[in-house]
């Protein structure tokens, strides 16, 4: 599972890529973006172009040199002080560093500890493939990140910060399962609730489910169920305890978390079918009452309005040329109105 050869061939760097899985921004007009074809690199926000590519990672034991090696790349990125964190479909999850992208780090999702299982879940012998990162979500003090797995866990990782337990995820020493009752299926939706009486954490998992978790406790609070719902993405608002949710029918759905510590109340405030395909990126404006989503089919990007919780809006609608289909989005800054967006062209 090293960390393989870095990438020589300039085709590899600056040539066409297919799937965009991830991206995030960046310090100096940087983006960093993983594709499917197994590359994570360094783009310059200004040229397009590639100007640093990680060292490539090849599944299970493979070192590149046979054809048929399998080159893997990140689910997710999340960029801290110190590091680029990316986790791996090899369910490795690497510290890169931000201006080289060398690995200075390797974290195994399957070396994680047992937190309120209340049984023996077996870690040690889970498939590999079922620890593979898909989702992630960050407390609001950048102290833990959790993320959503292929095979239904919750995990949670201490980002080596320190944060008051009442406002986080608690003290963690390594990799840290949240619960043993899974998810049936693949976690590819989680987001962080700010402004909520108790922090709260919601994953909406491929079975249909929304979980609602109390964070400091690490203890489940509630499943709603929406049958036949695919939850593929989510995001939150960074100053309201609101978080919205996006399924494979094209519906986008927000919640607004309210109650008192001893109940919290989880209610849906906004529903909408935006298209019949599916919503694929879900952003809110870092300091605007906007929120940017993506219906990757129809290659259409919705802006709404949610100033007022019980009357959002859709005050637009950007439609992009046709064989541009987008995937992923990212707002620049905190008051611009400039927005990323990864293609799958």
């Amino acid at each position: 599972n090293g960390g393989g050869r870095a990438v020589e061939n300039a085709e590899d760097i600056h040539g066409p890529r297919k799937d965009f899985t991830c991206h995030c921004w960046g310090k100096d007009n940087t983006v960093y973006a993983s594709a499917r074809c197994g590359t994570v690199s360094m783009f310059s926000h200004s040229s397009g172009e590639a100007v640093k590519v990680a060292a490539a990672v090849y599944l299970d034991n493979d070192t590149g040199v046979d054809d048929a090696a399998v080159k893997v790349g990140a689910d997710v990125l999340v960029l801290i002080r110190d590091n680029l964190i990316a986790g791996y479909a090899d369910s490795q999850i690497r510290y890169l560093h931000p201006t080289t992208l060398e690995v200075e780090r390797e974290l195994g999702v399957g070396s994680y500890n047992l937190v309120y299982t209340g049984r023996n879940d077996g870690a040690a012998e889970q498939n590999v493939h079922s620890l593979q990162p898909l989702s992630s979500a960050l407390t609001p003090k950048f102290s833990t990140l959790v993320l959503g797995t292929a095979g239904g866990h919750l995990i949670s990782l201490s980002l080596g910060v320190e944060e008051e337990e009442e406002d986080g995820m608690g003290e963690e020493e390594t990799v840290t399962q949240l619960h043993g009752e899974m998810h049936a299926e693949p976690v590819y939706a989680s987001s962080v609730v700010v402004g909520a009486p108790v922090p709260i954490l919601l994953n909406g998992s491929v079975d249909g489910s929304l979980r609602v978790w109390n964070s400091s406790r690490r203890t489940l609070i509630e499943t709603k169920t929406f049958p036949s719902s695919i939850f593929l993405c989510a995001g939150n608002s960074p100053n309201r305890p609101l978080a919205a949710f996006g399924t494979m029918d094209g519906i986008l759905r927000v919640f607004y978390v309210s109650g008192t510590a001893e109940k919290v109340d989880v209610k849906t405030i906004y529903r909408c079918k935006l298209a019949a395909t599916a919503v694929s990126s879900i952003c809110f404006h870092p300091s605007k009452p906007l929120l940017a989503v993506v219906v990757i089919r129809d290659r259409r990007i919705f802006f709404l309005d949610y100033r007022a919780d019980e009357k959002i809006r859709i005050i637009g609608v950007s439609e992009l040329d046709e064989g541009i289909a987008p995937n992923t989005i990212a707002w620049r800054g905190t008051e611009g109105m400039e927005l990323l967006v990864g293609t799958h062209s």
